[in-house]
């Protein structure tokens, strides 16, 4: 005898399954009795008057889109409305939450609905072991769930998750998830693909071009993927099938929708929508309140819909999608999830990367992807409230031997919590502004947020307290612990980490730069925003030095000023690096930062990166009689960069000359 965990205990309870029958013995089928039920109420109702039938519409998307469809396949679902489980339970209807499909949309449900049908009746016979099944070994593709023989009853079709709630919200998304109760997502797919097949022969629907195989990614506990899944190509959109998820020692293949619910992460992502019935259904109860802040407080709500520790046991990484989405769509985070997510040691431990069940750093990388990118991300605010739930020592891990001295490192973080608050207030100002440009209703210095790089000035900012730590890696070989950070505790891309180390590098050079022009601006007595400015002082950067810099930092120079910004912010308001020279206030700061970005398009230093030599180094070697290739080369070359820099206009005779003179004086000064 099989005992149940406290986990599925405490499911079961939830989801009232004590109080069914068990499931006939020798195949799984959901307990129909409340739909059952609900379904004799009703028809008693109609009978008597008392409650008129639902519009059961035959689906017309598809049937408009290619008329030619046989005419009973648009009767099929009026037909097909009391076949097997039935509807959902009528407690699980959200009767004042809709949503608008689009004409694609109601396209794609059309099919599915209609190879449902088809199958339900019997007219597709399909047997997924000829199926073209893609990443799956041959003797492998009868594993999993078995559906064989189950009676061919009424399929309940879902979409779950994402989409819903996208959808509820307003906000158009493609990812589609469809949640099978009594079939498994391969065998679903592979219905949908031969319904599809049968459209193409009867010449209802054209073939498509390339033919899109179904690919079946197995279930992987270890990495905390429960349930194998069937991605397939319908139309121009990407589909996943999976059937219901049931809890843990249940004993079943499949779960019914309120356990399959009660097993997600957050109530605002365990909504269904029925796609037989065309509603919204919440299964927890609470999900369309949390969602629509419908709740005391008025406002969103992330919770979870059992236990918020054990529902983070489950999934570690489901305390970042909690930042994520309580950042997306401005929401609160429950108590529970707080609590969970700060003072529960094994989701903390998992998180980390430590023990069995840990969460792997890919997954930990891509979850704050999704922070710092993409549709409504907001990588300031998920980098603060990662710093505030005391998560970010758990992204950013410190390699050992990291040598903080005595600096503990929650110090650091606060310091980087302050930056992040500073790069929100910068980024309003520039944005806002107090000044128009070109008489314009453009604030002034928009156009330098919008030429930064926000995804690497967030990060590069967040991380700036670690800039100057190193540890050794390697015998005798030192890196950076911000190295360390992206590219194995959250396992970015090479080109991430390069680009970073480049900000993180050249910073503090850009910072002089933008002290000198602080104090030039200061001299003159004018207001950096005036116009006159432009006339009166049309250099106002040296332009070797500034073109050296932006060379080395090429394009990412608008996130590095920015960058360097946030830093003298910090130093005026007392918490960061002071040195000689700097700012009187945060004002004074965010105006010479954009005054310097003007400066730079001014003087046609914004393309300084991209300078050629007029002198190749074959050209070099033989105008100065090298003899041979060698590391002076390199130093001539750079001479002619700094040298067109001062002389944008000049021709390559005056810098041959140049060079001439540059090496006579190299010949004549003493060695060293």
């Amino acid at each position: 005898m099989r005992l149940l965990s406290p986990r599925a205990v405490a499911l079961f309870a939830h989801s009232g399954c004590f109080a069914r029958p068990p499931p006939t013995a020798g195949r799984s089928r959901p307990f129909a009795g409340p739909a059952v039920a609900f379904l004799q109420r009703e028809t008693c109702e109609r009978r008597s008057g008392k409650h008129p039938p639902p519009s059961r519409r035959p689906f017309p998307g598809i049937f408009a889109l290619h008329p030619d469809l046989p005419s009973g396949a648009a009767s099929m679902s009026a037909q097909a409305g009391n076949a097997g489980g039935g509807p959902p339970t009528d407690d699980a209807v959200v009767r004042d939450v809709s949503i608008k499909l689009t004409p694609s949309e109601e396209r794609l449900f059309d099919v599915m609905t209609a190879a449902a049908e088809s199958y339900e009746r019997g007219d597709l016979s399909v047997d997924e072991s000829q199926s073209n099944l893609k990443f799956r070994k041959k003797d492998e593709r009868d594993e999993g769930p078995s559906d064989r023989e189950a009676p061919r009853e009424r399929i309940e079709i879902r979409v779950a998750g994402g989409w819903v709630r996208d959808k509820i919200l307003g906000m158009e998304s493609s990812d589609v998830d469809v949640a099978l109760d009594n079939v498994s997502g391969v065998r679903f797919a592979s219905i949908v693909q031969e319904y599809l097949l049968k459209l193409e022969r009867d010449g209802t629907i054209p073939a498509p071009k390339k033919r899109h195989r179904i690919c079946v990614i197995s279930a992987n506990p270890d990495q905390f993927k429960r349930l194998e899944t069937a991605t397939m190509k319908v139309f121009d959109g990407e589909l996943d099938f999976v059937h219901l998820r049931p809890p843990e020692g249940a004993g079943r293949d499949f779960g019914s929708p309120r356990e399959d619910a009660l097993l997600r992460d957050f109530t605002a992502n365990a909504l269904f929508y029925n796609v037989r019935t065309r509603r919204v259904e919440d299964w927890t109860g609470r999900g369309a309140d949390d969602l629509l802040g419908r709740g005391e407080a008025g406002r969103r709500v992330i919770a979870t819909p059992l236990d918020a520790s054990e529902t983070f046991c489950d999934d570690p990484l489901r305390a970042l999608r909690a930042v994520r989405f309580a950042v997306r769509l401005d929401a609160d985070l429950s108590d529970g999830v707080r609590s969970a997510v700060m003072k529960n040691e094994e989701v903390r431990r998992k998180l980390q990367g430590e023990g069995r069940g840990s969460v792997s750093r890919e997954r930990v990388g891509k979850e704050l992807e999704g922070m710092l990118s993409g549709a409504g991300a907001k990588p300031g605010c998920a980098l603060s409230m990662l710093i505030e739930l005391d998560l970010a020592p758990l992204v950013f891990p410190l390699p050992q031997g990291a040598g903080l001295g005595d600096v503990e490192e929650g110090q650091y973080w606060m310091k980087a919590s302050d930056h992040v608050q500073a790069l929100a207030d910068a980024i309003k100002y520039y944005n806002q502004g107090e000044g128009l440009a070109n008489d314009s209703k453009t604030p002034a210095f928009q156009p330098l947020v919008k030429s930064a790089e926000m995804r690497l000035l967030h990060l590069s900012t967040c991380l700036s307290p670690f800039r100057d730590l190193s540890y050794e890696f390697k015998k005798e070989r030192y890196q950076t612990v911000v190295t360390y950070m992206i590219k194995e505790g959250i396992k970015f891309k090479n080109k991430d980490e390069a680009a970073i180390s480049k900000l993180l590098g050249n910073v503090e050079s850009m910072r002089s730069l933008l002290r000198a022009l602080g104090r030039q601006l200061a001299g003159t007595g004018e207001h950096p925003m005036e116009d006159k400015l432009t006339d009166t002082l049309p250099s106002l950067l040296p332009p070797v030095e500034t073109g050296m810099l932006l060379r080395k930092v090429k394009e990412l120079w608008p996130t590095c000023l920015i960058l360097a910004s946030v830093l003298e912010i910090r130093a005026v308001a007392g918490g960061g690096d002071t040195t000689a020279g700097g700012f009187g206030t945060v004002q004074d700061v965010l105006r010479t930062s954009g005054e310097f970005h003007r400066a730079v398009i001014r003087q046609g230093l914004d393309n300084a990166w991209k300078l050629r030599p007029l002198l190749d180094g074959r050209a070099v070697v033989s105008t100065l009689g090298l003899g041979k290739p060698g590391p002076m080369v390199q130093v001539y070359i750079e001479e002619q960069i700094k040298w067109i820099l001062l002389h944008p206009d000049g021709t390559k005779d005056d810098c041959e000359l140049h060079l001439r003179k540059v090496q006579k004086e190299r010949d004549a000064a003493p060695m060293r």
